[in-house]
């Protein structure tokens, strides 16, 4: 589920609708508009679009079978989960067509309110790094959500859930609060300096735990002049896992460099004589370092 600030102005790559028809050609529809709704205990309450109407206009086309929805959400709106409704009529005189897809508004500042808000906005950066953002755009083999069909387009489903995600997270902080100086970090105390080495720990977990599933979901299947080879890419997650396990430790390395240890003077709870002798003071000291 994608999730954007309050008082941000949505562009043509965040919420929009491809139209194809069941051989992939594009569709023109004639009519498509959108409504905006807030979820209140599972029910669909509407939203201002700032000038006293509730917010449903026209979508803004790119190409005849492109439209993306055009508005800027309020500062004032609640933090939560929105849907938009796509309203699509494909010719004159057709029948009205939905679509709906669900988003996250959240806070307008990254100034977190505890650890959930935090750990929603490290989730997202984990999906884009993932490039499992955008189910819809960034296609991937997965069964739908849902067994809605538009025009023959699946809504498609992430490949990771948010649960998986939180414990990938959760595993990477154990490394870096190893990590010297020693830590005792959680989701919402990590420096700032230090999540990008948290995120790409979670990444290599992340893949790693794909790669188990391909162990044994990859099969050839053969029925009379039907046949289906679904190569197994198990492989291809334990390089990514590998990749990003690489990129994390070289990235440790740099931070550990960035760290400045100072030695300092050992108390010691004997007591040494300060007279001269075979073994003097300076000397003792200097045989300590």
């Amino acid at each position: 589920m994608s999730s954007f600030n309050r008082g941000y102005t949505f562009t043509e790559n965040d919420l929009y609708a491809r139209f194809y028809d069941a051989v992939g050609a594009p569709i023109a529809p004639v009519s498509v508009l959108f409504s905006v709704y807030i979820i209140e205990s599972g029910a669909e309450v509407n939203v201002s679009d700032g000038a006293g109407a509730i917010l449903h206009r026209a979508a803004t086309f790119v190409t005849p079978n492109y439209f993306w929805a055009g508005f800027t959400s309020l500062p004032t709106w609640s933090v939560g989960t929105y849907r938009i409704r796509w309203e699509i009529i494909e010719s004159l005189g057709g029948a009205m067509e939905y679509l709906i897809e669900d988003f996250v508004i959240e806070t307008y500042t990254m100034v977190y309110d505890d650890e959930a808000s935090k750990r929603a906005v490290l989730r997202k950066k984990l999906r884009v790094m993932l490039r499992d953002n955008n189910p819809d755009r960034n296609y991937h083999f997965s069964p739908p959500n849902t067994s809605a069909i538009l025009y023959n387009i699946y809504r498609l489903s992430y490949i990771w859930e948010d649960e998986e995600l939180d414990t990938y997270m959760d595993l990477a902080m154990g490394p870096i609060n190893l990590t010297p100086p020693k830590q005792m970090w959680n989701i919402n105390t990590i420096d700032a300096n230090w999540t990008t080495l948290l995120l790409m720990l979670a990444a290599s977990f992340a893949c790693r735990a794909k790669a188990t599933n391909w162990a044994v979901d990859g099969f050839d299947y053969s029925l009379g002049q039907l046949s289906l080879n679904l190569t197994s890419k198990m492989s291809d997650y334990t390089g990514l896992a590998d990749t990003y396990y690489q990129q994390f430790n070289e990235l440790l390395l740099q931070m550990k460099q960035s760290v400045r240890i100072t030695k300092g003077i050992i108390n010691s709870p004997y007591t040494f004589p300060m007279a001269a002798g075979p073994i003097g003071w300076r000397t003792f000291v200097g045989r300590i370092f």
